[in-house]
């Protein structure tokens, strides 16, 4: 007994050594699989579109969307690009100290929002940044999965202050696609810059439309079993927090003359 105790246990160590050699090779596949189970297609086309230094903005109304685009940056840009998040100050501590072992490529920022102003969380990121090669830094600029009004200037601000694009990363739950918009400088004014993050938001559809105020007037869902209607996207996910099924069926609202002209450039844009 004393024999095979020991055995386990050079075999175990030996696995976790394999493991920590191998571990970068076995999250870009895990990612790739999970991302095909998942049902997602990512377009690899748009995804040459990343600059070498940029801010990424989504939407953000589940934990999903964290999820799956962790698997995206596993997947495709971990060997070309490191990965920066902010985060708590009480949790960075314990984040980083995972991340130096066993994500190298992975950096995150702490943040105390108690004793830190807006403009001086901006600096301290500008300051981490300024000097850094072939990045991208993660923000999503609702800060909360709950819907609010306004969103958050840092990214916009940060972006500014090290004069680099951002791009969207489109996360679309209804067609199961995964894809960058197109680089771009921030705008000229922080409302222009909002004005284009609305417009993301409602392009590529969220889990739960009712979470964002720029999709919750613009979608609506339905809980009728009476099955997907050809011209309505349509799909089904499982919520494991609660073991709900819920049913998406999202049909636009009531149109205006304005929405029209909106919807038929965002179709054209999504084709």
């Amino acid at each position: 007994m004393f024999f095979w105790i020991i055995l386990l246990l050079f075999v175990m160590v030996n696995l976790y050594k394999l493991c920590q050699v191998y571990l970068e090779e076995i999250l870009t596949i895990t990612s790739f699989y999970a991302l095909y189970w998942m049902g997602f297609e990512v377009n690899e086309s748009s995804l040459e579109r990343l600059p070498e230094r940029c801010v990424m903005v989504m939407s953000h109304t589940s934990i999903y969307d964290f999820v799956i685009s962790s698997f995206v940056y596993h997947a495709y840009f971990k060997r070309s690009h490191n990965i920066y998040f902010l985060m708590k100050d009480s949790f960075a501590i314990h984040a980083n100290k995972v991340c130096a072992k066993f994500f190298p490529y992975t950096t995150v920022i702490p943040v105390d929002n108690t004793s830190q102003t807006p403009q001086n969380i901006v600096q301290n990121v500008v300051n981490e940044l300024r000097n850094a090669n072939r990045y991208i830094l993660a923000i999503a600029p609702e800060g909360t999965r709950r819907p609010v009004e306004n969103i958050k200037s840092g990214f916009y601000h940060i972006a500014k202050n090290l004069q680099i694009p951002v791009v969207y990363c489109g996360i679309d739950f209804s067609r199961k696609i995964v894809q960058l918009e197109p680089p771009r400088a921030a705008a000229p004014t922080l409302e222009e810059e909002k004005e284009w993050f609305k417009e993301m938001c409602r392009k590529y559809i969220p889990l739960y439309p009712e979470n964002c105020v720029f999709t919750s007037d613009f979608y609506h869902t339905s809980s009728s079993d009476d099955g997907p209607q050809e011209s309505s996207p349509f799909f089904e996910f499982q919520n494991p927090d609660d073991g709900v099924l819920r049913r998406h069926q999202y049909r636009p609202r009531t149109r205006t003359d304005s929405d029209v002209t909106s919807l038929s450039s965002l179709s054209t844009a999504n084709s």
